[in-house]
């Protein structure tokens, strides 16, 4: 087995754009405690900072 030369990371879409992936994800899990909330409630979380988050989340989930 040959040893690891490089890694890549994409932060940021720019390989691959996983935003729409965890979005979902979330949404599906989401759904059945809170029935309220749509998929596109969820939009702001996309490119939205660590900081902001459960605030954010907080406000959709009536918490």
């Amino acid at each position: 087995m040959k040893p690891i030369k490089a890694v890549i990371f994409d932060m940021d879409g720019v390989l691959i754009d996983s935003e729409p992936v965890y979005l979902h994800h979330q949404y599906t899990h989401l759904k059945p405690s809170y029935p309220w909330i749509t998929l596109e409630s969820m939009y702001p979380l996309v490119g939205i900072s660590g900081q902001e988050y459960m605030p954010f989340m907080a406000k959709l989930c009536r918490r």
